[in-house]
Parts: structure tokens; C-alpha cells; sequence
């Protein structure tokens, strides 16, 4: 369908960009941010809760029209958590909690609106073969991003590291809406 592989290499670069957030977020709060693990912990609780408010929503609302919008939108909010993460004053912790609440809160709703996406457009025959090569690609950025982590991060910095990722994420995703045929996707 039109605008399925700019889907999908859109999917696979913000895998690839959202890699030093969850390699480094330990190394970002002790080093950066002189945190504790008490620091860590309450930063991660925040995290894991935006998941898990973001999926219950999902959970509670039927799906959305315009599908694509959705996504994008999401994406925003999703890069504009990843970059107050970037910048959070040294040791305000509550502040880059609230960040990653904000950031992680999205991602179950890309998630699932995507997979509807793919759902409604792969054959049902296809779907194995289509989602085998999804997840092969979503899961190739993973390893290539934590090894390109670590070493960005030791050259630029982790805080510039995430800036740069987020900032990257908001100029790929503006790119993919007006460039490629992703926002036709549904159709």
C-alpha cells in the first residue's frame, strides 16, 4: 500500500533514535545528574507509568479516525518529552520523571494505533511473513543504537546525545509527514 515502506522506515528510525534514552537513562541520572538509585527508581516509575496510562487508554477507547494524525501527533509529544529530558536542570529529578511520564505515555499509543495500521492493510496470509520482517528491522536498530550510544555519549555528551536524538526524531517525523506518502497510508 502507499506509504507502508515509509511507515515502516519511519518505525524503524525512531527505534533507532529512542536506543540512547534506554541504554544510557541509568548513566544520564548518576553521571549527569549526581542521582541515586532512589533517583533512578522514582524517574523510572514515572516512565513505566506513562506506559501504563498510555495503554490503558488505548484500552478504553475504540481506535481513532484519522489514524496517521494520531500517530504523529503522538510522536511530538513523545520527542518533545525526550527533549525537557535533555534539558532537565542537574538533580531535578521530579521535573525529568514528569519528562519520561510524558514521553512513554505516547508510545503505547503509537504502538497500538500502528499495528492497526498493519493490520488492516496486510492480508490476513501475509501478516506472519509482514510483521517477521517488522519486528527484524524494529528489533536490527536496537543493538546498532546501543553501540552508537555509548560512543556518541562519550563524544557529545548523554543530555547532548538526547537532544540530538530528539531534535532529529521532531526533523524526521515534519520530513516523513510532508515527503513520503506515510500520512496516506490508511487509505
Amino acid at each position: 500500500g502507499r506509504g507502508f515502506l515509509a511507515l515502516l522506515g519511519l518505525a524503524t528510525i525512531i527505534n533507532f533514535l529512542l536506543q540512547p534514552f534506554s541504554t544510557l537513562l541509568p548513566f544520564f541520572v548518576k553521571f549527569d545528574h549526581f542521582g541515586e538509585a532512589t533517583d533512578l527508581a522514582f524517574v523510572m516509575a514515572f516512565i513505566q507509568g506513562g506506559a501504563v496510562v498510555g495503554g490503558l487508554l488505548m484500552s478504553l477507547i475504540k481506535g481513532f479516525k484519522k489514524k496517521m494524525n494520531v500517530v504523529f501527533i503522538m510522536l511530538y509529544i513523545l520527542y518533545f518529552g525526550y527533549t525537557l529530558i535533555a534539558l532537565t536542570p542537574t538533580g531535578l529529578f521530579w521535573f525529568m520523571a514528569l519528562a519520561g511520564f510524558l514521553m512513554v505515555f505516547s508510545t503505547p499509543i503509537i504502538n497500538v494505533t500502528v499495528q492497526t495500521i498493519f493490520q488492516t492493510l496486510i492480508p490476513l496470509e501475509m501478516q506472519g511473513r509482514i510483521n517477521s520482517v517488522i519486528m527484524a528491522l524494529a528489533s536490527a536498530a536496537s543493538p546498532l543504537g546501543m553501540i552508537f550510544s555509548g560512543v556518541l555519549a562519550e563524544l557529545i555528551g548523554t543530555a547532548n546525545l538526547f537532544l540530538s536524538c530528539s531534535i532529529l526524531g521532531f526533523v524526521i517525523v515534519t520530513l516523513a509527514w510532508f515527503f513520503t506518502d506515510v500520512k496516506h497510508v490508511e487509505r
